[in-house]
Formats: C-alpha cells, sequence, structure tokens
C-alpha cells in the first residue's frame, strides 16, 4: 500500500518500478508462504499441537457479518480517518480481487 498522493507524484518510469516491485514482492512473499506450509515446520508441525476447524462459506460469511462491523469501530476510534480511509481501501482491493 502507498500513498496515493505520494505515488501519483512519482514519474511514470518509478510508478512502473513500484508497481513491479510491489508483484514481485506479493509472489515472493506467497512462495514462500507456500514453502513454509509444505515443510516439516508449515501446517504439519502446527497441526500435532492444535486443533484445526474447518468451516462451510456460510459459517464464514455468518463470521465475517459478525466482526467487521467491530473491527471497523475499533479502526474509526483508534486511527480517526486516515484509519478509515486505508481501511476502506484494503476493502475494496479484497472485492476486486475476488472478482
Amino acid at each position: 500500500m502507498i500513498n496515493d498522493e505520494f505515488y501519483d507524484g512519482l514519474s511514470e518510469e518509478h510508478q512502473q518500478i513500484i508497481d513491479w516491485a510491489s508483484k514481485v514482492a506479493v509472489n515472493a512473499g506467497r512462495s514462500m508462504s507456500r514453502i513454509i506450509e509444505a515443510s516439516d515446520s508449515g501446517l504439519p508441525k502446527l497441526s500435532g499441537g492444535m486443533a484445526v476447524n474447518a468451516i462451510t462459506p456460510e459459517a464464514r460469511e455468518a463470521f465475517v457479518a459478525a466482526a467487521q462491523p467491530a473491527v471497523r469501530e475499533v479502526i474509526e476510534a483508534r486511527y480517526g480517518e486516515t484509519g478509515t480511509e486505508l481501511l476502506n481501501a484494503m476493502l475494496a482491493a479484497i472485492d476486486e480481487a475476488a472478482e
């Protein structure tokens, strides 16, 4: 995530570099997560010391519906307008990625 005003003030070349670097970072992070999850230190190790509960998509939606208002309230109270703007941007990006 980057400040829009800062990003818009960059040259087109620098914007392209930032865009490329962010895609590379996301891909690298996902790759590392997959490697860790598949290793002996990932889910196999974790599952030995905890219970894993799989939930239905409907149960997940119910959880989201119950939790999001509380999360939004905390963010608005602690971080004000800036926090609310960042939350809205994040939620919009999630919706966009889900499409």
